[in-house]
């Protein structure tokens, strides 16, 4: 178990970087990290070495880090984005009220003949 630990950790870290697979990176993260936690457990308790289980746990809770700043990034950058749009259209509403008319387009010339 702590071997596929460290595989998951690897591959969560790789998914981060390839640009529509996060939520893929998520998934093989969590799995990594019970993996590790699971593994580095039992090695513990049978005295055994818990470096590669160690190894696991760390990739995948930085695999995790990093699809969790992906996700609050883009959430981020979304809400500043539709933020930006709202103020824009309330500037331009304010800029009609100021003119006092709304110019209506009238018919044009040469059209129909």
């Amino acid at each position: 178990m702590a071997t596929a630990a460290l595989v998951l950790g690897i591959v969560t870290i790789v998914l981060v970087c390839v640009p529509g697979f996060n939520a893929a990176a998520f998934i093989t993260g969590i799995i990594g990290v019970i993996l590790g936690a699971v593994s580095y457990k039992n090695l513990k308790g049978s005295n055994l070495p818990t470096g590669i289980a160690t190894g696991g746990l760390v990739t995948s809770i930085i695999g995790l880090s990093l699809t969790a700043l992906i996700y609050i990034s883009c959430f981020l950058c979304a809400a500043g984005t539709s933020c930006i749009a709202c103020e824009m259209a309330k500037s331009c509403e304010q800029a009609n009220r100021g003119a006092g008319t709304v110019v209506q387009p009238g018919p044009q010339k040469g059209v129909g003949r």
